[in-house]
């Protein structure tokens, strides 16, 4: 929730916002759900391990807005649109697509991982249906905090630097919890060279 919202407004500000520009937005943000939990649902049904596929996915996603943000601000120079000038409609689409895509790609990738690793989890298709309830309860409580409390207050690589944070630690208790072979504990050592790495972005 809160990439959408801040990219939402990263394009809105860089396409003068309009309804087009809005509707270009969710199609490229949906088009790569839709992308990820296909190439994900090829081959989930297969993981033995999926929590060793998931957590790592879900370390990339948290590194993404560092790239995407920065690239949906420089959109206009990349494209060469002149300061003032409304981007084209073929161009709109262009810097929509490569900037919210890859984002929204990885979250549809993870979700059918998540559900495939409750599964295994809770041996059970409810565990499955708690997957769908926990990501709907995270969209709202998210949305509203991000919206009411977290946007007036903090620039956006702040925010996703403090969410990458926690995801870390959450990802490094699961790795140490599940797992204590030589892969783990290389995840492990990454995760902690990314999580100081992100302090010290942050300090």
């Amino acid at each position: 929730m809160a990439a959408q919202i801040f990219f939402i407004r990263e394009l809105l500000v860089q396409f003068f916002g309009s309804e087009l520009c809005l509707g270009l937005i969710f199609f490229c943000w949906f088009l790569g759900i839709a992308g990820g939990a296909w190439v994900a649902g090829r081959f989930c049904k297969k993981l033995q391990h999926p929590l060793r596929v998931f957590l790592p996915s879900l370390v990339i996603l948290t590194i993404t807005p560092f790239i995407v943000i920065p690239l949906m601000r420089g959109l206009r120079s990349i494209m060469i649109v002149a300061p003032g000038e409304y981007i084209s409609l073929i161009k709109m689409i262009a810097g929509a697509g490569m900037t919210v895509c890859p984002f929204s790609f990885l979250i549809g990738f993870l979700f059918p991982i998540a559900c495939r690793a409750a599964e295994r989890q809770e041996a059970g298709s409810a565990a499955v249906g708690l997957v769908y309830v926990w990501e709907s309860v995270g969209s709202l409580v998210g949305g509203v905090i991000i919206s009411l409390v977290v946007i007036p207050a903090y620039r956006p690589l702040t925010v996703f630097g403090s969410i990458a944070g926690v995801i870390w630690a959450a990802s490094f208790w699961f790795f140490l919890k599940q797992y204590e072979d030589r892969l783990s504990k290389t995840l492990i050592s990454l995760l902690l060279v990314l999580s100081v790495s992100m302090l010290m972005l942050l300090s």
